[in-house]
């Protein structure tokens, strides 16, 4: 079996995946698209927000999974800076700091939200635990 597998015909395998390319470029298939209760959720949440209300957005994702999560946080922003509502970003790793903040500018330039009145970015503080509790008590103990 594994003899069969490894000699067979490489120019095949190319015709298949050039096929697997070009059939749904050239029929360009409608699929449905749904949006999950979280998500919808989320958007209505904001949606209810009155203008200069302000939400804190924690970007807690590195770079080995960034594609997904960067666009879900350009998403919630474009959302927030449309509708007024103020962003308060942070986060709890250090790997994360360059990308959160060229998200947060990226977004707030494109909907000309400026820094320190529609967003602030209050970067990240070692420990994830301890800043999570102390913001819990008081935030201005943990970002001054």
């Amino acid at each position: 079996m594994l003899n069969k597998i490894l000699n067979f015909d490489r120019h095949i395998i190319f015709v298949i995946v050039a096929l697997a390319v070009i059939i749904p470029t050239i029929l360009q298939p409608r699929l449905p698209i749904t949006v999950s209760e979280p998500t919808q959720n989320v958007y209505d949440y904001i949606e209810a927000l009155p203008p200069g209300s302000t939400v804190m957005m924690s970007f807690d994702y590195g770079p080995s999974s960034m594609p997904e999560p960067t666009a879900i946080a350009k998403a919630f922003l474009r959302h927030c800076f449309s509708k007024g509502v103020r962003v308060i970003g942070i986060t709890l790793s250090v790997e994360e700091v360059p990308l959160a903040d060229s998200t947060i500018k990226e977004m707030a330039q494109e909907k000309s939200a400026v820094d320190g009145e529609d967003y602030t970015y209050l970067g990240f503080r070692p420990g994830e635990i301890p800043v999570i509790v102390g913001m819990g008590i008081k935030i201005e103990n943990i970002f001054k």
